[in-house]
């Protein structure tokens, strides 16, 4: 069963010591691993953040809506399978498959227990709601980072 963690850190729901957090540093560990970036050399780590936030996403998905995406998770490596393929123990999360995503042209979210799933830019920013992003000057970061 994984711990559900409440969002008490500033732009994040990983509290130190709880599995999310735990699940989210081994994917930024594993990558800076596998493509051997050192950031003290000037390496980026930019695929390794990209990648544990998507554990860290799919944790909150999972504890919010009953979701499975992170239960496999860490996968076995295969041999000849790119790892990207096999890190959550099964294939990629596409959200286009249940959310609707006018960017990729996705019009129809799935059904859940007979209601329709918000479509993925409605599902973020109501996720997001109320959620206190500002920055220094105090501005909402989140809208404009993620939008117009």
């Amino acid at each position: 069963m994984r711990v559900v963690v409440a969002l008490t850190v500033v732009n994040s729901p990983n509290i130190a010591g709880s599995q999310e957090w735990l699940d989210v540093q081994t994917e930024y560990n594993y990558w800076n691993a596998y493509y051997n970036i050192d950031k003290a050399a000037g390496d980026s780590d930019w695929y390794s953040r990209l990648k544990s936030a998507a554990v860290s996403m799919l944790s909150a998905h999972d504890d919010q809506h009953g979701t499975s995406f992170t239960a496999n998770y860490p996968g076995t490596e295969v041999q000849g399978v790119a790892p990207q393929s096999t890190r959550l123990g099964h294939e990629s999360v596409i959200c286009q498959r249940c959310h609707a995503d006018n960017v990729i042209a996705a019009v129809k979210s799935a059904t859940f227990n007979g209601a329709t799933i918000k479509p993925i830019s409605e599902a973020i920013h109501n996720n997001h709601r109320g959620v206190n992003m500002a920055d220094a000057n105090g501005v909402g970061g989140v809208c404009r980072l993620n939008g117009p």
